[in-house]
């Protein structure tokens, strides 16, 4: 039996889209003469393997709940790792890579018989398996069963498509595994960036917004000088539109690293960008891919007075002073604004001064922004 490259071309399909394992295991099903298909992830505990994750025919499928009754659980037979530890030496490939019941009980009758059990209330028969480890440690299996009553050992045609298919199905496994790891840490790299209290997007070359993290979208809607319009930043003046593409563009298009400029500087609060070069990847299908770092006094800049009295060990009302005076307050308005003496917060500011050993209010607010209190992450 011939697997053809319209098979191959539907195994390597289900690393990119996981949907197109059903059709696959019909079409093997009705090829290898069996009564039904499935894949499955497995993961290694300490007396058994357990079933993370499977898909089957569609036979199968509607057949679930009674097949996982009977053998998709703990109590399988199949799933005992001490089976595969008893293998007689030389023998584990023979049931691991290309394996069937006959092979992996043949030294246990009892477990086999506890096994025929469950297969006859499925409605199924013996078993016959591709399986071998992933490149994260788990373990991928391609199983097929019998119809009721048939315990036939492989023939030789079964086993040769078997091995055919065995290097096809690894790496398609391996790519699929690979792909959900990178999707992994985008995500998890991703929700960090969102939480953290640093402004920042990512645009191409022609100023499209292609992700913000949630300070970005705090600052776009909170000034007048930048927005984004069908999906492309915008500035508010020609002027501003053209500082804004000369730092990109120069970043984007150019070996430049970095690049700054001000928008709005004729305002009370001009808006600060920054933008700097990311990774290129030739084989990508977008280019000239540019970190936008965006500022402005009195938005993206918070330290939490808890952090502020774990890292210097100071006192909740020494901390608030503190926090307050990093973000640009002064000490008359937060005197004025807490309800207490000018001569109060001075004496806190006294206290606060001694414990961050700084010498005067500018050099405080100097290691207070630098400290790690100030690259803190936003509550969801």
């Amino acid at each position: 039996m011939e697997l053809g490259s319209g098979l191959i071309d539907e195994l390597y399909g289900t690393a990119e889209d996981q949907r197109r394992w059903t059709p696959l295991l019909d079409d093997l099903r009705v090829r290898l003469g069996a009564s039904s298909a499935a894949v499955q992830v497995l993961a290694e505990r300490s007396e058994r393997l357990n079933v993370l994750w499977q898909l089957r025919d569609t036979r199968s499928t509607a057949n679930s709940n009674l097949h996982d009754q009977c053998l998709n659980n703990p109590d399988n037979p199949r799933l005992h790792k001490r089976l595969l530890a008893e293998l007689p030496t030389g023998t584990a490939d023979e049931v691991t890579l290309v394996g069937s019941d006959r092979r992996l009980f043949r030294r246990h009758p009892a477990l086999l018989s506890e096994l025929q059990r469950r297969l006859a209330r499925a409605g199924l028969g013996h078993a016959f398996w591709i399986s071998f480890p992933m490149v994260d440690g788990r373990w991928f299996s391609l199983i097929l069963h019998r119809g009721a009553g048939h315990d036939e050992e492989l023939t030789e045609a079964e086993e040769a498509m078997l091995r055919q298919l065995l290097p096809h199905v690894r790496r398609s496994a391996n790519l699929r595994a690979s792909r959900e790891a990178m999707s992994s840490w985008t995500n998890a790299l991703e929700s960090t960036l969102d939480r953290l209290d640093v402004p920042l997007m990512l645009c191409d070359a022609d100023l499209r917004v292609q992700w913000a993290n949630s300070s970005a979208d705090e600052i776009l809607a909170h000034n007048c000088l930048l927005r984004i319009t069908a999906g492309r930043l915008q500035a508010r003046s020609p002027s501003d539109n053209a500082i804004l593409d000369r730092v990109v563009r120069t970043v984007a298009c150019s070996s430049v690293k970095s690049e700054i400029g001000i928008l709005g500087a004729d305002q009370d609060h001009p808006l600060q960008v920054r933008a700097a070069a990311c990774p290129r990847d030739e084989f990508a299908a977008q280019g000239g891919r540019v970190a936008l770092f965006l500022s402005q006094h009195g938005l993206g800049s918070r330290i939490d007075p808890a952090d502020l009295g774990i890292l210097y060990q100071l006192t909740p009302a020494e901390a608030r002073l503190a926090a307050c005076l990093a973000g640009r307050d002064s000490l008359a308005s937060y005197s004025e604004h807490r309800g207490i003496a000018i001569g109060t917060a001075r004496n806190q500011l006294k206290q606060v001064l001694a414990k961050t050993s700084t010498r005067s209010q500018s050099e405080l607010v100097r290691t207070l922004c630098s400290s790690a209190v100030a690259r803190g992450l936003r509550a969801h």
